[in-house]
């Protein structure tokens, strides 16, 4: 009987040891919880502003895209009107050719050259202006420059915008390992709290026993302080 009492009460002893540091871990695993659920905090929040950034990023891209569209379609039809402007100056030079193919002017013809020559042709002025004329692009050439431009420039944007939404996948990938680590410690966490808890009912199951059944218990009360015995916090 006395054997029996002995081996139990080292058996409460070695329990309560088991207790006791258990708790001393469990109040680690309790700091590093709020620490860590600070940080899955900090890292949802990153996560929505990553999302946020990534949609306004897409929204971006596909407005510039359109753009691009829009400003190379109106280049290929002011294209077209430049090619429609110098195929209809080649056809009003054409007939000139065959004016020269023709037979000698009569007087009519002579002397209406002849008031060209005198007004116009040899005119320095009017044929200075003329050659600079000839010399500077029209309004749809301008234009189609000046949207050639456009577009490039909208082009190198766009590509610095699908390079910056490939980072920000990538930065959204790392948070959402991040988030997959953290989970992992907080479910090891919750493991130790449950063998803790486990632990302390065993102990206070086997203390109530002893109460039971033995006289002495107030022996045991002294191996074993109440301050021991409190519940764990979740």
């Amino acid at each position: 009987m006395y054997t029996t009492n002995q081996e139990q009460l080292q058996e409460i002893e070695y329990l309560t040891k088991q207790v006791e540091l258990l708790r001393q871990m469990n109040e680690q695993h309790a700091k590093v919880y709020e620490q860590l659920d600070v940080t899955a905090r900090e890292l949802e929040e990153t996560n929505q502003k990553l999302v946020a950034d990534s949609k306004a990023s897409q929204q971006k891209i596909l407005s510039l895209t359109e753009t691009i569209e829009c400003l190379q379609t109106n280049i290929d039809h002011l294209q077209s009107q430049v090619e429609e402007l110098k195929s209809s100056g080649q056809g009003r030079r054409s007939p000139g050719k065959c004016d020269q193919e023709k037979p000698a002017p009569s007087f009519a013809c002579l002397k209406e050259l002849y008031d060209l020559r005198q007004h116009f042709v040899y005119d320095h002025v009017f044929a200075e202006k003329i050659t600079s004329l000839q010399g500077q692009p029209s309004p749809d050439e301008e234009e189609n420059e000046h949207l050639k431009k456009t577009v490039t420039v909208l082009q190198a944007q766009l590509s610095l915008e699908r390079q910056k939404r490939v980072t920000m996948e990538e930065e959204y990938g790392l948070v959402l390992k991040e988030n997959s680590e953290l989970e992992q410690q907080l479910g090891a966490t919750g493991a130790y709290r449950a063998r803790a808890l486990e632990l302390e009912a065993e102990v206070a199951e086997m203390r109530q026993m002893l109460q039971s059944e033995h006289p002495f218990v107030n022996g045991v009360e002294k191996l074993v302080p109440d301050s021991l015995y409190v519940p764990f916090k979740e």
